[in-house]
């Protein structure tokens, strides 16, 4: 198994995972998952970023940073598909994220690192063209 197989796999196997919790007992999954990994958040966000990077390096082993960002637009439909039967909650939630006067502040580097990502796919297609 090759390292974008076994990331899948993983991926795959937590997916799985959490879809059948969801289906037994979904304050289950909340309860012993999500409130647990989000209470460290800034461990959370830590290690989601080495993980992210990781990931990248692999990826751009057999990909161009075009064919992650074509994917990540897929990845991004499907999760505005799934999140858009809870379109009242997310609505409120926005208004109260894009209410906070320090948005920017709080999302700095996360503003950052994806322009680096559109910027460098942005130079990729230009240099095909």
């Amino acid at each position: 198994m090759n390292p974008i197989e076994f990331i899948a796999f993983i991926f795959i196997l937590i997916s799985l995972v959490k879809i059948i919790s969801i289906s037994i007992s979904p304050q289950s999954w909340n309860r012993n998952i999500v409130k647990k990994v989000f209470k460290n958040y800034h461990i959370t966000a830590f290690v989601s970023f080495v993980l992210a990077l990781v990931v990248l390096y692999y990826l751009l082993k057999s990909l161009t940073i075009t064919e992650i960002l074509a994917s990540a637009s897929f990845i991004f439909l499907l999760i505005v598909f799934g999140i858009s039967a809870y379109h009242e909650d997310i609505l409120k939630l926005l208004d109260k994220i894009y209410k906070d006067k320090t948005i920017i502040k709080k999302s700095i580097i996360y503003i950052i690192i994806w322009l680096i990502l559109l910027l460098w796919g942005l130079k990729e297609i230009v240099t095909i063209i």
